[in-house]
């Protein structure tokens, strides 16, 4: 009888370990956000997760940008209460999904005038949880936080794997971003950092992107990665050579190494 138990008692056990799955890793979660609010952020973001469905990645894009659904809009989808609702604990984020252009599944952005309801920091984490169990079914995550550097969005940046940081080249925006990048270089978790900066007709980009790496090394001792040079006005980010140097940082953070990788000046 003893016997028995032991035998009963042991096949349970191993049906139970075989009944266990190893959780899927959560997807790496990149978060793009300008400084003003010139609509760059959210054709960037739409690229970039098209781009990645092309290299065949499964990719969820999230219009979290407060100020409008301007990705919805650009994805021809209908902005709704989706979201709010993932913020409020009312649904999942596989409940929402909806397919996007070229496969990207969208998360929808909220309509203009009811973004700023119930978005502090627990709502943030409601979201930030519901992403982290995307891992099965998606490979990136690319979520557009929008304008204006809000530092009630700090916790979506210091959430990701990689936060690009589009801001222009005249002295007060690039003060502006150095002081965002103070803030999370005070936190417990530090996210590969890219920078992005526009021209501005007095000041010359590549130079304003050389004071903010040599700022943050200088005086946090963290290295930023400073992306191409681009003018707007003659080419938009999505379409210029900033998309494939993007792409190629994102597609590093599936690597073992990939934050040191990232964050190489």
């Amino acid at each position: 009888m003893h016997d028995q138990a032991d035998e009963l008692r042991q096949l349970v056990l191993q049906n139970a370990v075989r009944g266990r799955r190893t959780p899927a890793p959560r997807p790496p979660l990149v978060v793009i956000a300008e400084s003003s609010a010139n609509g760059e952020v959210a054709s960037l973001a739409l690229s970039l997760a098209t781009e990645l469905v092309h290299t065949g990645g499964r990719t969820v894009l999230v219009d979290a940008n407060l100020t409008g659904p301007l990705v919805t809009t650009r994805c021809q989808a209908a902005a709704g209460h989706e979201l709010l609702e993932i913020f409020a604990g009312q649904r999942n984020v596989h409940e929402v999904l909806r397919r996007g252009p070229t496969g990207v599944q969208l998360v929808p952005g909220i309509p203009t005038g009811l973004a700023a309801r119930g978005v502090g920091p627990v709502a943030q984490q409601r979201l930030l949880d519901e992403l982290a169990r995307l891992g099965p079914h998606a490979d990136y995550v690319v979520l557009d936080a929008g304008a204006g550097f809000r530092p009630s969005e700090q916790m979506l940046w210091q959430a990701a794997d990689l936060l690009l940081l589009l801001t222009q080249s005249d002295a007060s925006a690039v003060m502006k971003t150095y002081a965002v990048i103070k803030q999370l270089a005070a936190g417990q978790r530090v996210p590969a950092i890219c920078t992005l900066v526009q021209p501005s007709a007095a000041e010359d980009a590549q130079a304003a992107q050389q004071r903010l790496v040599h700022a943050c090394q200088q005086f946090l001792n963290l290295t930023i990665h400073a992306g191409p040079a681009w003018s707007p006005e003659e080419q938009p980010a999505a379409t210029s050579s900033v998309l494939p140097w993007l792409t190629d940082q994102v597609v590093k953070l599936a690597r073992p190494d990939s934050l040191a990788v990232v964050g190489a000046a």
